[in-house]
């Protein structure tokens, strides 16, 4: 349903996991919705395995999500 960046919030100076919904999609209604609740349901997760989501919003017409950011597999070796 989305696309899924690795971006910086410069305002906090921290890498996040950016979800963007798929431009194909931004123009029903009903796809929107589920975008917006799927980033609310998430959001209200807690869990050590779930990713927390910080916060959600649009910018030129593309609705995002900023989430956790983890670096995924395979796990960094120590």
């Amino acid at each position: 349903m989305g696309v899924v960046f690795l971006a910086e919030q410069m305002s906090l100076k921290r890498n996040v996991a950016l979800k963007v919904l798929d431009s194909r999609l931004t123009s029903s209604y009903e796809r929107l919705e589920r975008f917006r609740r799927e980033a609310e349901i998430a959001a209200k997760l807690r869990h050590p395995n779930i990713i927390a989501v910080y916060g959600i919003g649009e910018s030129k017409g593309y609705p995002y999500f900023a989430m956790e950011y983890s670096r995924g597999y395979p796990p960094r070796s120590s």
